[in-house]
């Protein structure tokens, strides 16, 4: 039951990004057009649209190493290193 309920928190933090990205995008979008100025909203929208995943890597590698799953952690480990490397090149 608890795997339930963390699975449905990972859920909801996808699902916040996601809202909180398109906030920022509109928000930005209408700034544009209206001010000329986007006052840095869309690069806003867009970290946050990226960082999303990253968050839902890192509550997977908890909850695996909560179960002792080392396998699914480990390879939620190298997804979280690729993500990085990607980012960074």
């Amino acid at each position: 039951m608890e795997e339930k309920k963390f699975l449905k928190n990972i859920q909801t933090t996808l699902q916040s990004g996601l809202l909180i990205s398109f906030i920022f995008l509109i928000s930005g979008f209408f700034l544009k057009i209206f001010y000329g100025r986007d006052f840095n909203f869309l690069k806003i929208a867009i970290i946050v649209l990226m960082l999303t995943p990253f968050a839902r890597v890192i509550m997977l590698l908890y909850l695996f190493f909560k179960k002792k799953e080392y396998n699914f952690s480990f390879i939620s480990f190298i997804v979280f290193c690729l993500m990085i490397v990607s980012i960074l090149l």
